[in-house]
């Protein structure tokens, strides 16, 4: 069995290739075949392979801060996991998740393990890096839609990446250092999967096969482009000017979580920023 491990990276068009998949879901099953018990995008595989003490937004909205319900729940997906790729010979896996959540090379080897234990033999690691001064920006938007940095900018420089977050969800300056590093990216991915695994490409489309990113991606996991594909247009913009000032001051009265827990007076405030705000 075959694995094409999408990661990422972040901000590099990774949700306009989800959408794509999923408008497409039935034709391209027809020949590579997308785990449903994931969902849209494959963060929980991702999940599976966390270090024991990592807490996270992922793990505070689903209430998994408990030990026994976290291994409780991973213990769940992965068995339904491994009984759905039974008999499959090509697999996708699509998350930026993938790349930004597993921050370590003991990470990374625990997923291998965890996809060789599903029966994957055979590996293809897809990942896109896009030029460090762009994706800073980038990053900075998306990280304020989802109120992960604090309204004073106060980055505190940590550890060898050891402390990206506070409170489980407020990013700190390592987390960006970690996106943007991307000699280590390619260096921890290549050590556990190999050199000849790992299909790193930039992310501007004159380096994308035929200039586009759709086209590229397909051609990274052995299908054509074809007429049949449903088109879809790029996704998740960044924020403009107004939306930054706007969402800074909302996060600041009422913040993504409050006290570990999921802030429900937040409602659809960012489904607005994003048609309004970008």
């Amino acid at each position: 069995m075959k694995a094409y491990l999408h990661i990422g990276t972040e901000k590099t068009g990774s949700t306009t290739i989800q959408d794509f998949i999923n408008n497409n879901h039935k034709i391209l099953q027809e020949q590579v075949y997308i785990p449903h018990s994931l969902g849209y995008n494959h963060w929980p595989l991702a999940v599976l392979a966390y270090d024991d003490n990592k807490i996270d937004s992922f793990k505070i909205t689903n209430n998994l801060l408990d030990k026994e319900e976290f291994n409780k729940y991973k213990t769940t997906l992965f068995n339904n996991l491994k009984l759905e790729l039974e008999g499959k010979t090509n697999i996708l896996f699509t998350s930026e998740l993938i790349h930004s959540r597993l921050n370590t090379k003991e990470e990374i080897q625990k997923l291998k393990k965890i996809l060789i234990q599903l029966g994957i033999n055979k590996f293809k690691i897809i990942v896109y890096l896009r030029e460090q001064g762009d994706l800073i920006n980038s990053l900075f938007s998306e990280a304020i839609k989802w109120s992960e940095i604090n309204e004073d900018f106060d980055f505190t420089l940590k550890d060898n990446y050891k402390l990206e977050y506070e409170e489980g969800y407020k990013k700190n300056i390592t987390h960006f250092q970690f996106i943007c590093d991307h000699k280590n990216t390619i260096q921890n991915w290549q050590d556990v999967f190999g050199q000849e695994n790992i299909a790193a490409t930039i992310f501007d489309k004159k380096y994308f096969k035929d200039n586009d990113l759709i086209t590229d991606f397909l051609d990274k996991i052995n299908i054509k482009n074809n007429n049949a594909f449903i088109k879809n247009k790029n996704s998740n913009k960044s924020l403009d000017i107004y939306g930054v000032d706007l969402l800074l001051y909302i996060n600041k009265q009422i913040p993504l979580f409050t006290n570990f827990k999921q802030n429900h007076l937040r409602g659809d405030i960012l489904k607005f920023i994003n048609k309004y705000f970008t």
